[in-house]
């Protein structure tokens, strides 16, 4: 950021030296750039001398404040030879400020001779960038050459710096033997000149209102053009009484007498010791020995450029050493999760969502950020397991416990819900025997993923915090004991009334692990992760049944599917056809058994979507020594404790006794059943939304997958 002054500024006087200026402006790294007023603030010879710029004229290389050969414009700036003015000036600058002040003054400030132009010849007219800002277009800038063609500003790395003179070589091109030069055109400009114009701004007045320079027209150091006719050679000029504060080319050549008003930048470490500015009361300053004995921080460049996105600020100017923050925004179909980010001078960086920081900032130089494409946690498990052998070996009935990475199953068309209506269930892609790569870490805890569901949300089975552990604490009977002779305890919630499996559906009751669930859920996803978790995902509690009766046995639909018949036959549909399953198609279904938040995908009932893995999912799985069954250090993740799916086994009636029996997987790590009151581990099952993105991870139990999610999904059902 640059200030500075503009208009008739009454209050931007400075006393340095003993002799009297007017603040140009706030430099970029903080110096105070200053214009020569003189020893009498109410001078009419507010410059040292007159001079000419140069004393020869008649080649493009004399608007150069120094300049080097002729013939080309690469020629001109090897600056070996110093401008007539130049030497006045850096006289001037020996015999008045060196001996005594010259550690207040700025090593490090650029002065700009802007030769950049639009077309150099020796032998035909030409105009230099100048020109387009300030003649024809009026836009001035302050960086040393603007982006017109041939211009030097493209940030420091590979720019020609020919034209930014400075002492020291950090900051421009170090041919400067004194920090002092004159002031620009395109200063004059900020201060509110214009070309042809006359202007009486602060730089044309004396404190007593008055013309500083009296009649003398006074010198910038910003080219303006060559004309081949007469071979000339210009530059801009400020007026004084007869075109007071005119910005102009006429009677601008190099060799014509102008006055020669000195421009210094004090030091940013500079202290203010009194004044308010005004001519009556200037600004004062004072300099402690650090300051004196050093220049300001080298100054460097810092581009930052953006793949998939965009920067605020995209360039800036840091003092050595020092750090700069920037902020990131993702373009549509981009994420800031996990960006790549490179500097091509060495700084270090870090990037906390949108904020960029570059750290230790030791040279000019290109930060480049590249931001990911979009990728959902689903896409993500797609890519990463491109092995889609399609349903995994031996389903239904027999095991399968073999090692494997890289790989998903595929479940498809009856065995698997019809989400879009056309009667053909969609694709489950599932995790199968010993998966290696199946972890999630999320809301502080770790998890395996058991499919990627038809409405691609990702079931999640609960591990707990410690990967490693052999023991989950979460546990709970399946029923409350005082409902544990009647058919409705194996519901995850049930109706009050039992006496057939409608009034069991009514589901006005919560069970115990229900309940218990919630508790958990609330307490540990819901304040903060609540908005990953779906909330049409189905969780299936199937009690379709063979012929429901409270005096006879029968079979859950579960238990047939799985264990009873030579038939078996595993499915992701909540209920089965046979056996008066529920599954006909969402539309017209009855959705009893299939638990849900939302009403559109089920019942509705739960307040928190949250349940348990089915039986049907466990086959799919494996139902042996697979993931379920491992921690990260390969024993079990239960210990020898049984946890329960929420499938329902059976109504036992034998003489007296009446067990209603839900399925689970026992401490010996076999899928089979047992009364509902007992107690044994509840292992919470969530979905994540389909929405929700991967942040990073390849699944493995040492970098498990990890998610993040925007706004939008936020907001979304699923």
């Amino acid at each position: 950021t640059v200030y500075y002054f503009a208009g008739n500024a009454l209050d931007n006087w400075v006393k340095f030296a003993g002799l009297y200026w007017r603040i140009i402006r706030i430099n970029e790294e903080g110096s105070v750039r200053l214009l020569y007023v003189g020893p009498d603030k109410n001078t009419e010879a507010g410059y040292i001398g007159e001079s000419v710029y140069n004393t020869s004229y008649n080649d493009p290389m004399y608007v150069g404040y120094m300049y080097g050969d002729s013939g080309s414009l690469e020629n001109n700036r090897k600056n070996t030879t110093d401008s007539t003015v130049k030497g006045v000036i850096d006289k001037w600058y020996d015999d008045t400020i060196e001996p005594n002040y010259d550690g207040y003054v700025s090593k490090t400030a650029i002065y700009c001779n802007d030769r950049a132009n639009e077309g150099y010849s020796t032998s035909s007219t030409f105009y230099y960038a100048s020109y387009y800002r300030l003649d024809a277009d009026m836009v001035p800038s302050y960086k040393c050459g603007n982006d017109v063609a041939g211009s030097l500003y493209t940030g420091e790395n590979g720019v020609n710096i020919a034209d930014k003179f400075t002492v020291s070589a950090l900051t421009g091109n170090g041919k400067l033997t004194n920090p002092v030069a004159l002031i620009t055109a395109d200063e004059v400009a900020f201060a509110g000149g214009k070309y042809g114009t006359n202007a009486p701004t602060y730089y044309y007045y004396n404190a007593a209102g008055g013309s500083v320079t009296g009649t003398e027209w006074w010198l910038t150091m910003t080219p303006y053009g060559f004309y081949s006719n007469y071979s000339y050679s210009l530059i801009f000029n400020v007026g004084a009484i007869s075109g007071p504060g005119n910005l102009t080319s006429n009677n601008a050549l190099v060799s014509h007498d102008r006055g020669a008003r000195p421009v210094l930048s004090l030091k940013s470490c500079v202290k203010w010791k009194s004044g308010d500015g005004t001519s009556d009361n200037p600004y004062e300053v004072d300099i402690d020995s650090t300051c004196a004995e050093k220049d300001e921080k080298p100054k460097h460049n810092l581009s930052v450029n953006v793949t998939g996105g965009t920067v605020k600020p995209s360039n800036i100017i840091v003092p050595e050493g020092e750090s700069r923050t920037f902020t990131v925004t993702a373009s549509e179909g981009y994420t800031l999760d996990n960006p790549t980010v490179t500097c091509n001078g060495g700084a270090t960086t870090s990037m906390d969502g949108g904020t960029l920081t570059i750290k230790n900032v030791m040279s000019s130089q290109t930060c480049t950020v590249e931001l990911k494409m979009v990728t959902l946690l689903k896409d993500q498990i797609l890519a990463d397991h491109p092995i889609r052998p399609g349903a995994r070996p031996d389903l239904d009935r027999n095991k399968y416990e073999g090692e494997n990475t890289g790989t998903l199953y595929v479940a498809n068309g009856d065995r698997t819900e019809d989400i879009n209506g056309d009667r053909i269930g969609e694709n489950v892609y599932y995790f199968a025997g010993n998966a290696l790569d199946n972890w999630v870490y999320f809301a502080g805890i770790y998890w395996r993923i058991i499919r990627i569901n038809e409405d691609e949300s990702v079931r999640l089975l609960y591990v707990g915090p410690d990967k490693n552990a052999e023991s989950i604490t979460i546990t709970s009977r399946f029923c409350d004991a005082t409902k544990g002779k009647v058919p409705n305890a194996v519901g995850y919630m049930y109706g009050y009334s039992t006496g057939n499996v409608k009034n069991d559906r009514l589901n006005d009751e919560d069970s115990k692990i229900k309940k218990m669930l919630d508790s958990w859920y609330k307490d540990n996803i819901y304040d903060s992760y609540n908005g990953y978790v779906s909330k049409t995902a189905i969780y299936c509690n199937d009690r379709a049944n063979d012929g429901y009766s409270l005096t006879q046995t029968f079979h859950y639909a579960a238990y047939n599917r799985l264990e009873y018949f030579s038939n078996s036959f595993s499915s992701y549909k909540c209920g089965n056809d046979p056996y008066g399953s529920l599954y006909i198609g969402i539309n017209g279904a009855d959705k009893a058994d299939r638990f849900t938040v939302s009403l559109k995908t089920g019942n509705g009932e739960l307040i928190y979507p949250v349940a348990l893995m089915t039986a049907d999912e466990v086959v799919f799985a494996g139902r042996g020594k697979v993931y379920y069954y491992y921690n990260a250090k390969g024993t079990s993740a239960t210990g020898a404790v049984g946890w329960w799916t929420m499938s329902p086994a059976y109504f036992v009636v034998s003489g007296t006794a009446k067990q209603p029996q839900v399925m689970l997987i026992d401490g010996d790590n076999i899928l089979t059943n047992t009364i509902c009151d007992y107690e044994n581990v509840a292992r919470p099952v969530l979905s994540l939304k389909s929405c929700v993105k991967w942040k990073s991870g390849d699944g493995t139990s040492d970098n498990p997958y990890e998610v993040s999610i925007d706004s939008t999904c936020e907001g979304l059902e699923n």
